[in-house]
């Protein structure tokens, strides 16, 4: 195990981090028990990283390098105390778990900016494991010596004792209390859980142990962890392929691909007319529906592809790298090509039949695929490989923060209310199934609706967000609190509504 600072006493710092741990683990119980996560989740994030900074600073280590993924887990940790939509909590929770691991991982370590895709991986790889398992050694780590133990095994044993004796006699009299005093009953009866038994107390303590857990073996982790690196022997021996081989592999896909764009260009640019000329073989409706998600994952695998092959390249033979650039780049304009064939479907779609939220976070995860295409572009095709990695990470995160402001579920709301002027149907079921953030839209815009479908969307309303009241302020939420104030001012006219679907 690497010493922080020889200077000072490694047990005791070890223990102040046992001592966090043990904190965040009952904070976390207590915080985290509510349904849905929301207000709770983001204080015990903020307490997470407070504790480690805290740490950071008793063991004398800078946070400079965890600042911006500490800064993100931050946001990412607020955000679901923000939205309501539960694609972007999933979303969400996600980016929170890689912020906070990179935070743990880089606080030992330089260069964020610079750092590759198997750096990123390695240091997720090792604050996880050290998440898992770093706790017993952390426990080994910081016992005392045994002269230590001996000069103060008198004291806490002796408070053991006290305790050992005192507490049945509390709850003896305790109980005698709160059977003379209703007012004195009520004040203790309302500090225990509602049903509180002996297995919610133990139910309490599993969390509580397993969250201390987690917090111990990542906090020793991101304070003495060594940073992830791949050995210089091993490194020599990575497979590599010459130019021939790669030029048949990145050609043989071009050509592929070029074939696809080709059959593409008939509907990019022939008209929406094209689509039916083989009548019951190819609608609208199917070619919007079939290959989406196919071109999507095209258009990822196919990064994928190329990191891998300049990666595999010889290393330091320019004469190499020269046709696999100039392949590269083609593809590059292919899979462009594609990716505009793949918006283009999701259009038709969306125009025919309305926004979703997986329709736009897919979008959303298409456009920062054509982020990531031109920033490799700028820096693995010009030999600055070394930038690609944080820069794809930087904009994964940029595409996250942008939904949250933008605000998805009342995106969908505003596009398919919207339909309404071009004499569309609206599916107001989907529009009830909607988050609390599209409460507000759809609140300005009901009276708009034909009668039965607002009848339809007020009973929705009413039954989620006005008639069940609010719960446990731990999950306490921007967009729920937003909903509720909204809908209640409006009752009496949703009401209204409502009664009309039922004449």
């Amino acid at each position: 195990m690497e010493r922080l600072d020889t200077g000072r006493d490694v047990h005791r710092r070890w223990g102040e981090i046992l001592v966090i741990a043990g904190t965040l683990g009952i904070a976390g119980n207590f915080l985290l028990r509510a349904w849905p996560l929301g207000l709770g989740l983001a204080i015990w994030i903020t307490l997470i990283l407070a504790g480690l900074a805290f740490a950071s600073h008793r063991a004398g280590i800078g946070v400079a390098e965890g600042a911006l993924p500490a800064a993100a887990a931050l946001f990412f940790g607020a955000a679901l105390a923000w939205r309501d939509a539960s694609g972007l909590h999933a979303i969400n929770i996600l980016m929170l778990l890689v912020t906070l691991g990179l935070t743990a991982a880089r606080l030992r370590q330089t260069g964020l900016g610079r750092a590759g895709i198997a750096d990123f991986t390695g240091d997720l790889l090792r604050v996880g494991l050290g998440a898992a398992f770093g706790a017993p050694m952390l426990l080994k780590e910081s016992q005392w010596s045994a002269q230590t133990w001996a000069a103060r095994k008198g004291p806490i044993l002796a408070v053991l004792r006290g305790l050992a004796l005192a507490i049945p006699l509390c709850l003896l009299f305790g109980g005698l209390l709160a059977a003379a005093d209703p007012v004195f009953r009520a004040l203790v009866v309302g500090w225990l859980p509602v049903g509180a038994t002996w297995r919610v107390g133990v139910s309490h303590l599993v969390v509580a142990v397993l969250l201390a857990w987690i917090a111990a073996g990542a906090f020793r982790e991101a304070l003495a962890g060594r940073p992830w690196a791949l050995p210089e022997a091993a490194a020599a021996q990575l497979p590599s392929i010459g130019r021939v081989e790669l030029s048949v592999v990145l050609g043989l896909l071009n050509v592929l691909f070029l074939t696809f764009v080709a059959v593409q260009f008939r509907y990019l640019f022939g008209g929406g007319s094209l689509l039916g000329v083989v009548p019951g073989v190819l609608t609208h409706a199917q070619y919007a529906r079939r290959g989406f998600f196919e071109l999507v994952f095209v258009a990822a695998l196919v990064i994928a592809v190329l990191l891998a092959a300049h990666w595999s390249l010889p290393r330091g033979d320019l004469a190499a790298e020269r046709p696999y650039r100039l392949l590269a780049a083609v593809m590059v304009a292919l899979v462009g090509v594609i990716m505009a064939s793949a918006v283009y479907r999701m259009w038709l779609y969306v125009d025919h039949f309305g926004l979703t939220g997986l329709r736009l976070y897919a979008t959303a995860f298409m456009a920062w695929l054509a982020v990531v295409l031109a920033w490799f572009c700028a820096t693995v095709l010009r030999r600055r490989r070394e930038r690609f990695a944080a820069g794809a990470l930087a904009a994964g995160l940029a595409m996250v923060i942008l939904l949250n402001v933008v605000n998805p579920d009342a995106l969908v709301a505003r596009v398919n209310i919207g339909r309404m002027a071009d004499g569309r149907p609206v599916d107001v079921w989907h529009l009830g199934r909607l988050s609390a953030d599209a409460a507000p839209t759809l609140l300005a815009s009901i009276e708009l609706l034909p009668p039965q479908d607002g009848a339809i969307l007020a009973s929705r309303l009413l039954s989620r967000w006005v008639y069940v009241p609010a719960a446990d302020w731990r999950t306490g939420n921007v967009g729920r609190a937003r909903a509720r104030s909204a809908l209640s001012e409006e009752q009496e006219m949703l009401e209204r509504l409502a009664r009309t679907g039922t004449r």
